[in-house]
């Protein structure tokens, strides 16, 4: 199950014995964390029973022995292990052994064993180090005594609903725009979205509206959200503009050949983008089709109406022909990137 909803059945009271954490969302893990603190370990109950390790190292009859311990003073422990990595998908067909000469090998006969019959005392979380092999024996047996917790990240209407969500939590509303540009500058992390929340909400004091001048004042501008913004300056002519954009994010310390590549790949979006919406596919579900963030396929969408389609595919070629002469060492970098951001603009 998802974080999200192993957070909904721990808020009903509701706890496993065990627990199979993974994924790679720092938020979603900080929180699922936290929140298993606070049903395990509620306010007022000391923290001696608490155990966070290391379990790089660690071997499955060590995690054994940590389940096996009794509380000190509280109803039950709680112990996380953290970068577990005895758990982790096994490469190579020569690692393909029997599951139970891997069992013996390992120790992990020991640890399954303890699955079926787990210290009722005792709630352990193992978070694993990289992917989970969910074929093998001992996780099988895992996820049947306990639950298989991840934490992927949101994506699409998903993170909107979570982000709009987080905003109502600080009692504050986002105009749609801002909420946009917030995913986009982030990259769609939930942990850097968090933290920017955070940043805003101190920004604004009482302030209960939050819209895109301010989300712009203070979040990062990524490349991305930076060709965004270029794109549309040159959809308008505004090619001052879009000079400025361009010379702000090398001032940044982006290169010039990446750059370009951004800027090809973004009229390669729109010229796809103008094609679909011809076609008949709806504007929402571009991002399927474009296989890129939703919101991303969305503004090329929008952007795409600025332009014919042949003259998308000028600017295609151009671009590409910049790339060449970039990669053959050929004039200055941000002159020629410049000078095709000019034509693109005429």
């Amino acid at each position: 199950m998802h974080v999200l909803e192993a957070l909904a059945e721990l808020q009903k009271g509701r706890v496993a014995p065990l627990y199979l954490l993974h994924g790679e969302e720092e938020y979603l893990i900080r929180k699922f964390l936290q929140q298993i603190h606070r049903v395990v370990l509620p306010d007022g109950v000391p923290d001696f029973d608490y155990n966070v390790l290391d379990g790089s190292r660690m071997t499955p009859g060590e995690v054994v022995a940590q389940g096996a311990t009794m509380p000190f003073m509280a109803e039950r422990r709680l112990v996380v292990i953290k970068g577990i990595r005895f758990l982790a998908a096994k490469r190579g067909m020569a690692e393909q052994q029997d599951e139970q000469s891997a069992a013996e090998d390992d120790g992990e006969r020991e640890l399954l064993e303890y699955l079926l019959r787990p210290n009722p005392a005792c709630v352990m979380v193992l978070a694993a180090d990289g992917k989970v092999d969910t074929r093998r024996k001992l996780v099988k047996a895992m996820i049947k005594v306990g639950q298989e917790v991840s934490a992927v990240p949101l994506k699409g209407p998903a993170l909107v609903e979570w982000l709009k969500g987080r905003w109502g939590e600080v009692g504050k509303k986002i105009t749609p725009e801002a909420l946009e540009y917030m995913i986009i500058a982030t990259g769609g992390s939930m942990t850097a979205l968090d933290a920017e929340v955070d940043k805003i909400c101190t920004y604004l004091g009482e302030e209960t509206n939050v819209n895109l001048p301010v989300v712009r004042r203070l979040v990062p501008r990524n490349a991305e959200v930076g060709i965004f913004e270029m794109v549309d300056a040159m959809a308008n002519r505004q090619t001052a503009q879009a000079i400025d954009l361009l010379r702000e994010m090398m001032r940044a310390g982006e290169q010039p050949v990446y750059l370009n590549l951004m800027l090809a790949r973004q009229v390669r979006l729109m010229l796809m983008a103008k094609g679909l919406l011809a076609r008949g596919v709806r504007e929402g579900d571009l991002g399927s089709y474009l296989r890129v963030h939703p919101f991303a396929a969305k503004r090329a969408g929008a952007q795409s109406r600025n332009f014919t389609a042949q003259a998308l595919v000028e600017a295609l070629k151009d671009f590409l022909m910049v790339d060449e002469r970039l990669k053959s060492g050929a004039g200055d970098p941000a002159v020629q990137v410049e000078l095709a951001v000019i034509k693109f603009c005429l």
